[in-house]
């Protein structure tokens, strides 16, 4: 017997390691597909100037829509990231002060069983001439 009265059979030992086993594994070992607790961006832009392809961060920003859906992208750098694990048929926005805005539509995402696939692009923005 155990200090708490538990008979330390076998089977409890079993048990016991069983548990352990089990709450010490992520969701990658214990998962028979073999998901990854990585968090997937559906959509990837990266944003380039479109006469010499320098790349264009200063003030962009982007959206993706589809349907009543808005996302506004998340930015590091000059690249530009949305649809996070959300599969979707959706139009493209990138804005930087001095472009053109670019849009692209019909940017299709797909899921898999464990995460959605990753779309990326390359949004060559046009410069608009300054006014005289």
């Amino acid at each position: 017997m155990s200090r708490y009265n538990v008979p330390r059979s076998k089977f409890y030992r079993l048990a016991v390691l069983i548990v352990v086993a089990a709450s010490a594994n992520s969701c990658d070992t214990l998962d028979p597909i073999g998901c990854t607790g990585e968090f997937v961006y559906g959509i990837g832009v990266s944003v380039f100037d479109s006469t010499d392809r320098a790349p264009v961060s200063e003030g962009m920003s982007g959206l993706l829509l589809e349907d009543n859906y808005v996302e506004i992208l998340e930015r590091s750098g000059n690249q530009l990231y949305g649809a996070g694990e959300r599969a979707g048929t959706y139009a493209v926005i990138v804005t930087a002060p001095g472009y053109e805005t670019w849009v692209r539509t019909g940017i299709e995402v797909t899921a898999s069983e464990c995460h959605v696939s990753k779309v990326r692009m390359e949004a060559m923005l046009v410069s608009v001439p300054p006014s005289a």
